[in-house]
């Protein structure tokens, strides 16, 4: 009952900071429901309880050396309770952008701070001794690596996972921004085919990376415009000779 308490106060501290955070603009208005929320948590839940499973039987097969894991119940509790607490908090960084890559934008400092506070602050918990069984260092960077290998796992599964999902639960036409049936009418695609999944073609996040190629290339294709315009008038001045002086007239 002491972890379940102390892992919803270290969430509840860190979800605070959230509402200063950086977001990324939408390029369409959102239009956020309860089912999708659901949808979008089970998805994050199921990884997330994957994860912990396999520690657990990892663990007690070779992954954790120490024998306390293996012969004491208080040790695997509080082994348990580190790796469920670590993975939690991290998982802000996940979730705060759904559609790319957690590096694509910066989080406030603030939220990473209260994370890393977070986690180190459960890390000297449970290795003091402080919530019961004394866990080794060792034992901790171990849980430490293990979480850090899923959280790159999870970030690359996110977008693949919640398309999957999402395609089997089509969203409901959204109203946001229709005025009249006119203007809907004039802008409606009567032969827009409805979606549907193609794994292939599955955008995984990281199409900013095309899109900044795109904006470089348009970028130097202006400043060769530019500098041939500007060749093109000096050019136009020199073949037209030096201008006439001021006040001359004509003989």
């Amino acid at each position: 009952a002491l972890y379940i308490i102390l892992l919803a106060l270290f969430n509840d501290l860190t979800m605070v900071t959230i509402s200063y955070d950086n977001v990324i603009p939408s390029r369409s208005p959102d239009q956020p429901t309860i089912n999708r929320l659901l949808r979008i948590s089970t998805v994050f839940g199921m990884l997330m309880t994957i994860e912990s499973l396999m520690f657990y039987f990892l663990g007690k097969n070779f992954l954790v050396p120490t024998s306390h894991f293996r012969e004491s119940n208080g040790y695997t509790e509080s082994l348990m309770y580190l790796q469920i607490s670590v993975a939690i908090e991290s998982l802000i960084f996940i979730t705060r952008v759904p559609e790319a890559p957690f590096y694509s934008s910066r989080p406030v400092t603030s939220l990473l701070l209260s994370v890393v506070v977070a986690n180190v602050g459960v890390t000297l918990l449970v290795t003091t001794g402080l919530l019961g069984p004394k866990i080794s260092i060792s034992d901790a960077v171990i849980v430490w690596v293990y979480d850090a290998i899923w959280f790159i796992i999870i970030d690359l599964l996110k977008i693949p996972l919640t398309m999957t999902v999402e395609n089997f639960f089509p969203p409901e036409p959204s109203k946001v921004g229709v005025r009249t049936a006119e203007s809907t009418a004039a802008h409606s695609t009567p032969d827009q085919q409805p979606h549907s999944l193609v794994l292939p073609d599955i955008d995984a996040g990281y199409s900013f990376i095309r899109d900044a190629g795109s904006a470089v290339g348009s970028a130097f294709s202006r400043a060769l415009c530019n500098s041939d315009t500007t060749a093109s008038h000096n050019m136009r001045e020199v073949s037209a000779g030096p201008a006439p002086p001021k006040g001359a007239g004509v003989v």
